[in-house]
């Protein structure tokens, strides 16, 4: 969280691994914080040198709301992975949610 003179002005909420980001994207929406704090943006990071991730990724179903939600997907560790599982990546990523923003980051 970023604290400035008001409270807080930033807060990063963290899920690991594979979650569905539905009941926290909601809980924005909720009367009690419409208002008081705004759902900015959701990013999901995608496992590339993961074989096993890279697999699930279409089959998942909770793979599926995660990558179909995030108004960004980063395409982490392409450091650690083959030019063709980044590859594989990228177009899993638009398979699922047909578009938007990927950057492919180490």
């Amino acid at each position: 969280a970023v604290v400035g003179r008001d409270g807080v002005r930033d807060l990063i909420i963290e899920t690991s691994g594979v979650s569905d980001p539905g009941p926290i994207c909601q809980a924005f929406r909720s009367p009690r914080l419409r208002g008081r704090c705004r759902l900015d943006a959701v990013v999901t990071l995608v496992d590339c040198s993961d074989e096993d991730v890279l697999s699930r990724l279409g089959d998942s179903a909770a793979m599926r709301n995660q990558v179909r939600a995030a108004d960004v997907i980063l395409l982490n560790k392409v450091d650690l992975a083959m030019e063709e599982q980044v590859e594989v990546a990228r177009r899993r990523v638009e398979e699922v949610r047909g578009g938007g923003k990927t950057l492919a980051v180490a």
